[in-house]
């Protein structure tokens, strides 16, 4: 599925899009009303949200596939897989994750999984409140934030936060390089940049 991204950014050339990660997003757009809480792309706007980031990007946006797909009739011949499925665990070997009988095809999608979907306004902690702004871990309710997505288990919250911090680190590159963006939050070098730089330019 990657492979395929990025190959048709670089058959259509490195484009830059501008990205903006405040959170909550001030929204008075009623598609990204409803396109926030379910990570979902407004057409509108041209706007995509995961855990409440703004992706300008639709091609990273899909990339990111930040929703959880029915695994009821899927075959796969991986038994760290099917172990994960009745844990709701990860598997590091395929790279999908479970949760609640769903597959996720990042860690950044699985670890939000395992969270619940918060309205932000409507945040009854005050130290919240005050935050409302990235991830943190709230001591006064015992429950910690990434986006928009609460976490009670300290575990679950750590790994969700660090590839949420990897998704806004990737965004940096955005403005820049499409491909570097996805490159980046997947690891891999750009290939895009990596053919340029064969080409001397």
């Amino acid at each position: 599925m990657l492979l395929g991204l990025l190959t048709g950014v670089v058959a259509s050339g490195c484009a830059p899009h501008p990205v903006n990660t405040t959170h909550p997003p001030q929204l008075t757009c009623a598609d990204c009303r409803a396109a926030l809480p379910v990570n979902g792309w407004c057409t509108v706007c041209e706007i995509g949200y995961v855990a409440a980031v703004r992706i300008r990007s639709h091609l990273m946006h899909e990339m990111l596939d930040a929703h959880g797909h029915d695994i009821t009739d899927w075959t796969h011949d991986c038994l760290d897989c099917a172990e994960r499925i009745e844990t709701d665990g990860f598997c590091s070997l395929c790279g999908f994750g479970f949760v609640d009988g769903k597959l996720y095809f990042t860690a950044l999608t699985w670890s939000l999984g395992l969270g619940s979907v918060i309205d932000l306004a409507a945040n009854d902690c005050a130290v919240c409140r005050d935050r409302s702004a990235g991830s943190w871990w709230c001591d006064e309710c015992r429950r910690g934030i990434v986006g928009n997505v609460a976490f009670t288990d300290e575990k679950k919250f750590e790994r969700a936060q660090t590839e949420y911090r990897r998704l806004v680190a990737a965004l940096t590159s955005l403005e820049r390089c499409e491909a570097c963006a996805i490159s980046q939050f997947q690891g891999i070098e750009c290939p895009d940049c990596r053919a340029r730089e064969r080409a001397g330019e």
